[in-house]
């Protein structure tokens, strides 16, 4: 079968897609793959090695989600994703949606994450079948589940989720809308299900055990597990430092806030660095602040980069922001985790 696969974000909200479409290609499909990246990623080097072609749009965007982060002088979440959303997604929107459009004629099916609404526009444009990704299975409406933070009453479930899709409206459905409607699609009457949901399969890219499916879901919502790359996808040893580190002690707990330390980094490194210098304990933060190299201070080691997936086993616990791909891998590998809240 021949699969697109396209996507819109930073490194976790593409990664998952890179794994799935080297999942399928090892299965004897067709896959390509069309990723628009908002970080410094490069991919290339990774999806050559998995025999996956790859189309980057656009090839280069001329504002990244750190640059973006700096100039918005703001460590508000949702001030800065408005920034992001004006600067880096709105802009490349059009072209974007052409890749989309050829991405579906040279594919039987394509699958799209749920936030590149544009990827569901082409496919209704075009009669190709669509499947949503989704890494939190809490946007799925349920008679008998209510939404987060909802009263678990089965009889105000209706209301429950009238009013959550209101807000999620907010967020979501004027710009798809307007969108939609510029290119004859039928009109969107509400994000959930018209923009964020597919009618056909929602793979919902967690842990059935950490989120059961909700008993009404049926086969439309799919909660499929991860979507990791392979220790052999990806392999990856400590360098002499870290591992000279790691065993000169006992375990280190892993400090990581992933992509929302754009939002402040020099903040969040000092932040960091004095809890766990507070807590006397030791621990391997991994930073993106500018002009921190890799090395060890004292009993904190600053690593760039590392794959959870290798590293967590090597710690006693994580601190981490509450990405649900953060929580997984804690998870799954029986380590304690603490949440950061995202306000910096």
């Amino acid at each position: 079968m021949r699969v697109g696969i396209q996507g819109w974000g930073s490194e976790g909200d593409l990664r998952p897609l890179i794994a799935l479409a080297a999942r399928l290609h090892r299965a004897g499909h067709e896959v390509r793959l069309v990723l628009s990246l908002i970080d410094e990623m490069d991919y290339g080097p990774l999806c050559q090695r998995l025999g996956v072609p790859l189309q980057v749009v656009p090839e280069r965007m001329q504002y990244s989600l750190r640059g973006i982060c700096q100039a918005s002088r703001s460590a508000d979440p949702s001030k800065v994703s408005r920034e992001l959303l004006d600067q880096a997604f709105f802009p490349h929107l059009e072209e974007m949606y052409a890749a989309a459009q050829a991405l579906c004629a040279k594919s039987d099916v394509v699958i799209g994450l749920f936030s590149s609404w544009y990827v569901k526009a082409a496919c209704l444009a075009s009669g190709t079948p669509f499947v949503a990704v989704h890494y939190y299975p809490g946007l799925v409406p349920s008679r008998e589940v209510p939404p987060i933070g909802f009263p678990s009453w089965r009889w105000l479930n209706r209301v429950s989720w009238a009013l959550f899709g209101a807000l999620i409206d907010l967020g979501f459905r004027a710009s798809a809308a307007r969108f939609f409607a510029s290119k004859g699609l039928p009109p969107v009457r509400h994000a959930l299900p018209d923009v964020l949901l597919s009618e056909r399969l929602n793979l919902l890219a967690t842990s059935p055990t950490l989120f059961p499916p909700a008993p009404d879901w049926g086969a439309l919502h799919s909660v499929c597990g991860e979507f990791v790359l392979s220790d052999d996808d990806v392999p990856w040893q400590p360098s002499p430092s870290l591992r000279q580190f790691l065993e000169s002690g006992e375990k280190p707990v892993l400090v990581s806030l992933g992509t929302m330390e754009h939002l402040a980094p020099e903040r969040a490194k000092d932040l960091l660095l004095g809890a766990v210098r507070q807590a006397k304990v030791r621990a391997v933060i991994q930073t993106k602040s500018q002009g921190v190299e890799e090395g060890q201070d004292g009993e904190v080691y600053f690593l760039r980069w590392a794959p959870h997936r290798q590293l967590v086993p090597l710690c006693r616990a994580m601190v981490l922001h509450g990405g649900g791909r953060h929580h997984a891998c804690s998870s799954a590998w029986r380590c304690s985790s603490g949440h950061c809240p995202l306000h910096l």
